[in-house]
């Protein structure tokens, strides 16, 4: 095929194999399961290079596909950023569509991919962090099977949950109105900063009365902070957030463990007071 490198005739560290196909690329990592895998590879070409086989998936097409479904919407692993954010001015949330923007300059975001972002190892971007918020799930898929991973709560960068052999294939997000939103970035969340950090929070109001609440936030593109009991004890207050509910929010979320013993001072005040002030706006 064009553009396919046989890996049995190259060095182990120039071995690099191009499929056409996601089953193609399940073949290859079933017998290869110690394959590093590129999609744009911005992040892996700042690494030291490193022995052994790479497969590109940049040629599947399967990977590369936009869909719009009734109730979500399905992203192929390997979309460029660009791409998405032209195809989904009309459909993709607008603080995702902000987030996208904020990635960096036009030559990073048309390489960079959505499964590749996601994929960083041990570190969470702020594209990633809102797709936590929109309950995002992504699938991964290896010749055994599939399975959907959510990316919710406070686990661990995606990175850290896939299999080797495994191939994250489709990132689904669901489709919601919010009506009023955030997404605010400081520092330098990559190559990583030690003291960036990124606040994202949306609402949806109905009638002036908060009906769903979503809110994070993460520092140094690692420490990961979102309180769900916070956000059920919201739902039903007036908006905008009254001053005896934001004393709430502030007593409640300025003594998150991780907070306190991983957030910078500043970045605690900025967290817990941009919240606040997001709240607490119109």
């Amino acid at each position: 095929m064009s553009d396919r490198h046989d890996d049995k005739s190259l060095p182990a560290k120039e071995a690099v194999y191009i499929p056409e196909t996601i089953n193609e690329a399940m073949q290859h990592l079933r017998q290869n399961r110690d394959t590093t895998i590129w999609a744009g590879g911005t992040h892996a070409m700042t690494r030291p290079s490193r022995e052994g086989r790479v497969m590109s998936v940049h040629a599947v097409h399967e990977l590369r596909r936009v869909i719009r479904r009734e109730d979500h919407l399905e992203i192929g692993a390997s979309v460029p950023l660009a791409r998405l954010r032209l195809l989904g001015e009309r459909f993709l949330p607008e603080v995702l569509r902000q987030a996208l923007d904020e990635v960096g300059p036009p030559p990073l975001q048309n390489t960079a991919t959505i499964g590749g972002l996601l994929a960083v190892p041990e570190t969470i971007l702020p594209t990633a962090l809102v797709l936590r918020l929109l309950a995002a799930r992504v699938e991964a898929r290896r010749t055994e099977g599939t399975r959907w991973i959510a990316l919710a709560g406070e686990q661990r960068a995606l990175a850290s949950e896939i299999r080797r052999g495994e191939l994250i294939t489709r990132v689904r997000v669901p489709s919601r109105r919010w009506t009023h939103w955030i997404s605010h970035s400081f520092g330098r969340p990559y190559p990583r900063d030690g003291d960036s950090l990124t606040v994202a929070a949306m609402l949806a109001v109905d009638k002036e009365t908060i009906s769903e609440v979503r809110m994070a936030a993460v520092y140094a593109s690692r420490y990961l902070v979102r309180t769900r009991e916070l956000e059920a004890e919201l739902v039903g207050k007036r908006h905008p957030l009254q001053s005896r509910d934001a004393a709430m929010v502030e007593q409640q979320l300025g003594a998150h463990a991780t907070l306190q013993t991983e957030f910078s001072e500043l970045a605690r005040h900025r967290t817990v007071h941009g919240i606040i002030s997001f709240l607490q706006q119109r």
